[in-house]
């Protein structure tokens, strides 16, 4: 979140305006925004792809790809 200017002001939206897309080899495509706050406090909004992976065998998710759009 570097490319955000006040990253602990973010704020996400619900699940349901969220596009989540299964990939193979339990990799996940996530589509979304994110919204903060600017130094001079007008809200920006950053639309964000991340691609995940689950590794069942460690029980956890693996962050494979994020982009931020600048």
């Amino acid at each position: 979140m570097r490319k955000l200017k006040a990253p602990w002001t973010a704020q996400f939206p619900s699940p349901a305006q969220t596009r989540v897309t299964k990939g193979e080899n339990d990799q996940y495509t996530v589509n979304s925004y994110v919204e903060a706050r600017t130094w001079e406090g007008a809200i920006q909004r950053k639309n964000y792809e991340c691609v995940l992976r689950y590794e069942p065998e460690k029980g956890r998710w693996h962050l494979v790809k994020l982009t931020l759009e600048k």
